[in-house]
């Protein structure tokens, strides 16, 4: 599929991919790698030093791991409710689609798993933008925000979770696991810290 040069019957190849790779009768795996894969295809609108927007394209990475408030990535989108609502449907969609294929996978389920890690941090990151977008609209009720970025929190924190068991099934406990892990951390401490200034 990587090296043909000619047109691919993607609905064969999808069926086939998940059947060989999964046991699975359908194309749900193959369905939902593109669906997640596909956002970071996708480019985000940014407003420049001037006010101009433009679309840039982005590897997601600080909008995943970065502070909501102060990373650079972050606070020069445009509109992070809409980004958000953008990647958190195609995440959603990728989401179930591996949640309902996990449990009738009859081979590489661990590898299933990771793949689930990743559509849920796609979802995560998505939900994180679009709290933003709420954080942003001073009409929005703040303690309504508070609680939402709450969520959020608590989401990274399990997702840290996840990641740190998800390594930890393939190799030893390191330094690198652990910058990684604090990563995770870059959001769950802002979010936290917001929530609590708009309760006080």
């Amino acid at each position: 599929m990587a090296w043909a040069g000619a047109p691919i019957d993607r609905t064969y190849f999808d069926e086939a991919f998940t059947r060989l790779f999964y046991g699975l009768e359908d194309d749900t795996v193959a369905r939902a790698m593109r669906l997640a894969c596909d956002i970071s295809g996708d480019t985000v609108q940014v407003r420049g030093e001037e006010g101009a927007l433009a679309d840039v394209a982005s590897n997601h990475f600080w909008e995943f791991f970065g502070d909501p408030f102060a990373q650079g990535d972050i606070t020069r989108l445009a509109d992070p409710r809409a980004e958000g609502e953008r990647i958190a449907g195609k995440a959603g969609q990728a989401v179930a689609l591996l949640e309902a294929a996990l449990p009738r996978a009859t081979r590489s389920a661990d590898n299933l798993e990771q793949l689930l890690f990743g559509a849920r941090s796609f979802a995560a990151m998505g939900r994180k933008l679009q709290v933003l977008g709420d954080f942003r609209d001073e009409s929005f009720p703040r303690g309504q925000v508070a609680a939402e970025l709450d969520a959020v929190a608590d989401t990274y924190a399990g997702l840290k979770d996840t990641f740190r068991a998800l390594w930890l099934a393939e190799d030893r406990p390191n330094e690198m696991l652990e910058e990684h892990c604090r990563r995770f951390d870059w959001t769950i401490a802002a979010c936290r810290q917001k929530a609590e200034e708009l309760r006080n």
